[in-house]
């Protein structure tokens, strides 16, 4: 990111990161993310959010589970936004197919991914206004399972490297109270083995508050 660092009065350490018009305070900020969990039906047609729902909130697409810490980490819910104290510049956004893992061996296919590349395209929404939009495989996972074993293939959105993670020329900025969301839309139904749960990631630069 050609960040450079620099002394500031006081003793504060701060970094310059390219694309962002502050200096960002050392020790404020750290590499993280943030990601939330979804469900597509087997023969979903209908605008699917996700990235709203935090621990303990209904899995949007599967409304009778609830999200765990495992399957959300947003501090909040509802689409509100990050709370006071937090911010983010997000610098990928990555897509995990069958993120509860079990879907992998018990029958996620290539036919199965091979549909919903054809017919879905993902939003990235702050405040209503698309920020990033594009087909799954342009939002590579860069990790997750691969390959394939006896029983079935272990398949995911890319092959399992950092390297392969899409990364933004200039990052998409998350201030607190503003609302944002991701969205998948469907050209056609799906056509699905069974339902695919679908973990979106937002990677990047996170300042939270240090209690």
């Amino acid at each position: 990111m050609n960040d450079t660092a620099r002394g500031t009065f006081g003793g504060t350490l701060t970094v310059e990161v390219a694309g962002v018009p502050y200096p960002l305070e050392f020790g404020d900020w750290v590499d993280d993310r943030l990601w939330s969990t979804c469900q597509f039906a087997t023969t979903q047609t209908t605008t699917l959010q996700t990235l709203i729902g935090a621990p303990g909130d209904p899995m949007p697409g599967n409304t009778a589970a609830t999200l765990s810490k495992r399957e959300s980490n947003l501090p909040r819910g509802a689409g509100a936004g990050l709370p006071d104290g937090y911010e983010m510049l997000v610098f990928s956004i990555q897509h995990v197919m069958g993120s509860n893992m079990n879907d992998l061996p018990a029958g996620l296919t290539l036919a199965d991914i091979s549909d919903i590349y054809d017919r879905t395209v993902f939003s990235f929404l702050v405040q209503n206004k698309v920020k990033n939009m594009g087909p799954l495989y342009k939002h590579p996972a860069g990790s997750g399972g691969y390959g394939r074993t006896d029983a079935s293939a272990q398949v995911n959105n890319g092959v399992p490297s950092p390297r392969d993670q899409a990364a933004f020329v200039l990052p998409i900025e998350l201030r607190p109270n503003v609302s944002f969301r991701g969205e998948f839309e469907f050209d056609a139904a799906l056509s699905l083995a069974s339902a695919v749960q679908i973990e979106t990631h937002l990677q990047g630069l996170y300042k939270r508050p240090v209690t």
